[in-house]
């Protein structure tokens, strides 16, 4: 599979918002406004070139919306992968406001503890998901986006 040339047109992205509404909804998160995003997890260089952002969550703290941004690359990776990065990302949809509430002190800690409070937060997530993923179909690429299957 070949990453995205024209990120508007490319039909592999109503799939992909029809498989994390899917796998949200087995989460428990069906209350949930989730947009699935063209634009790119992040426009900034990423912090860590040798690993760089699969994706990205942001999550409105004053209702129920979050918008998940996936890297071109995103399509690329192994399915296990996808489904793994999916899951981590609508778990942060729940722990929203953990972050949010970290992200009000942050400024007030040293950068050394913001560091480790981030790192940590990301290894419990991937932690998190990693349990969670097996329960979880893989995302079917052939599928018809506009008629995903059933929870």
């Amino acid at each position: 599979m070949t990453d995205p040339i024209n990120r508007e047109n490319d039909p592999r992205w109503a799939v992909l918002g029809a498989y994390v509404r899917d796998v949200a909804n087995r989460m428990g998160l069906q209350q949930w406004y989730l947009t699935v995003s063209r634009k790119p997890p992040n426009d900034t260089p990423d912090p860590d070139p040798e690993h760089p952002t699969i994706a990205a969550t942001f999550t409105c703290f004053q209702s129920i919306e979050a918008t998940l941004h996936f890297a071109d690359y995103f399509f690329s990776a192994p399915l296990d992968k996808q489904r793994l990065t999916v899951i981590h990302e609508l778990i942060h949809v729940i722990g929203g406001g953990t972050l949010a509430a970290w992200n009000k002190i942050r400024e007030f800690t040293p950068r050394q503890l913001d560091e480790w409070y981030i790192t940590e937060e990301e290894r419990f997530v991937d932690w998190l998901s990693s349990i969670i993923a097996p329960s979880m179909p893989l995302i079917d690429w052939t599928a018809d986006a506009d008629n995903p299957p059933r929870v």
